[in-house]
């Protein structure tokens, strides 16, 4: 059995502390959440990442994995870049390594049903819109699932993750993105940016913040954030 651990700090100190390779993702961990209790009130840093972009005048986005993670590729330099300006422009090859591979999705943004949350927009005036589901009968398109897959699994895993939710959500999950006007002015100004990613505990809906870039959070006593994965 992986002796998964998990440690607390800011993303990039506690980055250091594993092999990358084993770094966990959103549904990874919240399919141990079913079996393992103690993991239910953890907010973690997590392996998925998104890449956005304007293709043929059109907002899309791409969910990769940890094996294209252009942040843990360049981990110094894209987390300075974040916390100063940001954002994070990945040089053209881990653009290319990001669209091109088998394990990441293209999602239309069009298509995404998404509100404004008006106590994130206090503080992050026109960054942020989400989408959420009921677990009690999730109502998500084919887009919407692109992305709730990445969060939450799908198939077998989907199903009894939603019974738990019913019990110990206090809201329903929700994902939360990148504002459209935003990220079209972000991109043309920088050409792609990409942005990190988070899971939040259960109690708090196991929100997926699918377009993080306070990475210099995660080690104060009131907002601790850990990555889980195996240790170097």
């Amino acid at each position: 059995m992986n002796n998964y651990e998990n440690r607390q700090g800011k993303l990039f100190d506690a980055f250091q502390h594993f092999n990358p390779t084993t770094l966990q993702h959103a549904a990874e961990i919240n399919h141990q959440r079913l079996s393992q209790e103690e993991l239910r009130k953890v907010w973690f840093w997590v392996a998925d990442h998104t890449l956005w972009d304007i293709e043929n005048q059109e907002l899309v986005f791409y969910i990769g994995t940890r094996e294209t993670n252009p942040v843990f590729q360049n981990i110094e330099k894209a987390t300075e870049e974040l916390i100063s300006t940001h954002k994070y422009t990945p040089p053209k090859e881990a653009v290319d390594t990001v669209i091109s591979a088998k394990s990441t999705v293209k999602v239309r943004y069009s298509e995404l049903r998404l509100k404004r949350d008006e106590t994130v927009e206090k503080k992050y005036p026109g960054e942020f819109f989400y989408f959420e589901f009921d677990p009690e009968s999730p109502d998500i398109n084919d887009e919407e699932m692109k992305i709730v897959s990445r969060g939450y699994g799908q198939n077998e895993t989907f199903s009894p993750l939603m019974e738990l939710f019913k019990v110990e959500c206090r809201i329903n999950p929700r994902i939360y993105l990148l504002a459209h006007d935003y990220a079209c002015s972000q991109i043309k100004k920088y050409g792609q940016i990409a942005r990190v990613c988070r899971l939040t505990g259960i109690r708090q809906g196991s929100q997926f913040l699918a377009a993080v870039r306070c990475v210099n959070e995660g080690d104060e006593p009131t907002r601790k954030l850990f990555f889980r994965g195996i240790l170097k």
